[in-house]
C-alpha cells in the first residue's frame, strides 16, 4: 500500500520540549469531513484503522479506495463528523454528468460530476499542542503514487478567515514521478506561507519564488527513499524552514532579495532592504 509515514515529531518551544512517540493518538485531534480542502480534494478524513496506523512509534498513513456505490448519500454525520464547511458532512450522491447527462460503461449507468460522494479516504490529523517560537522537526518518508498529496501543515489557533490568520507550509510533495512534469513529485518537496486579506499571497513566499530571488537552487529535489527531517526555526527575527539542513524557505533573506529586485520607486523597498524579515509581511507585500 501506499503511505506517508512520519516517526517523530518534536520540538522546543519557549524552553519547553516535547517528543510525539506514537504510542496512541492522545496528542491529536482526526478531522471527520470531506471538505476538499479548498482544493478540491477528492477524499473524506476519517481515522480508520486501515489509513492510520501506529507500528513500533512510527505513523503510517495509507491513503485507500472506499469501495461502495457512489450513486448513494455521503453521511458524516454518523462518524461524528467534525467540520461542515463546504457541505464537508454530507454529500447526496449523483448519477448525473455535470449537463445533466448520464454516462454509461458496460451499459450500466455510473456517476460522473455532480455532487458526488467522496471515493478515498485518507487521515488528517490536528495537533492539540500549539507552538510559538523555537524549533520543531518532523521526521517522514515520502509516498510513491499517481496524485498523493502528502503534506504537513500549520495553521493558527486565532478563528480569523483563511488567510488572514497565517499558514506555514512546512512541507508539501507529489507522490507523482519525477517524468510526469508536475511541480512536485516524490523525489522532491517545496515550503510555503499563506498570508493576504482576501486571497492568498504564497506565490511571492515559497520554495520557487525564494530560489528565484536569490539566484539560488535549494537542495530539495532528488530526494532519496529513505527518512528526511524537516525543521522549523522561528523566531522574532526570522523563519526559516530547512529539510536536511538545507534552507527550502529563509524569510529574511527572501524578503531582502526580492526588495533588491523590485523597482527604486516601491513602497518600503528601502526598509525591507535594511530590515529584512523585520519590516514584516505587510511591507514586504
Amino acid at each position: 500500500m501506499i503511505s506517508l509515514i512520519v516517526i517523530l515529531l518534536s520540538y522546543t518551544d519557549n524552553s519547553k520540549c516535547f517528543i510525539e512517540n506514537w504510542k496512541s493518538f492522545d496528542n491529536w485531534i482526526p478531522e471527520i469531513a470531506a471538505t476538499g480542502g479548498g482544493n478540491g480534494e477528492f477524499q473524506q478524513y476519517y481515522l480508520d484503522p486501515e489509513t492510520a496506523r501506529l507500528i513500533n512509534g512510527t505513523l503510517q498513513l495509507h491513503p485507500r479506495f472506499v469501495e461502495e456505490d457512489l450513486r448513494g448519500d455521503m453521511d458524516l454525520y454518523s462518524l461524528a463528523c467534525t467540520n461542515n464547511w463546504n457541505s464537508g458532512c454530507y454529500k447526496k450522491g449523483s448519477m448525473h454528468w455535470q449537463h445533466g447527462e448520464l454516462h454509461y460503461y458496460n451499459g450500466v449507468p455510473i456517476p460522473v460530476g455532480g455532487h458526488r460522494t467522496m471515493p478515498f479516504r485518507s487521515t488528517k490529523l490536528i495537533s492539540k499542542r500549539s507552538f510559538g517560537y523555537g524549533k520543531l522537526y518532523v521526521k517522514f518518508k515520502l509516498p510513491k503514487g499517481n496524485f498523493l498529496w502528502p503534506a504537513i501543515w500549520m495553521l493558527p489557533l486565532t478563528n480569523m478567515p483563511w488567510p488572514t490568520g497565517g499558514e506555514i507550509d512546512l512541507m508539501e510533495s507529489m507522490g507523482n514521478s519525477p517524468e510526469s512534469g508536475y511541480g512536485l513529485d516524490y523525489k522532491s518537496v517545496s515550503s510555503a506561507l499563506h498570508f493576504g486579506y482576501k486571497e492568498s499571497l504564497y506565490p511571492i513566499a515559497y520554495s520557487p519564488f525564494a530560489e528565484m530571488v536569490q539566484e539560488e537552487t535549494f537542495k530539495r529535489r532528488n530526494l532519496s527513499d529513505d527518512w528526511h527531517t524537516i525543521m522549523l526555526d522561528k523566531s522574532p527575527l526570522n523563519l526559516i524552514i530547512r529539510i536536511d539542513g538545507d534552507e527550502t524557505l529563509n524569510c529574511d533573506k527572501m524578503f531582502r532579495a526580492a526588495a533588491a529586485k523590485s523597482p527604486e520607486s516601491a513602497p518600503y523597498r528601502l526598509e525591507v532592504l535594511r530590515h529584512g524579515y523585520m519590516a514584516g509581511f505587510r511591507k514586504y507585500t
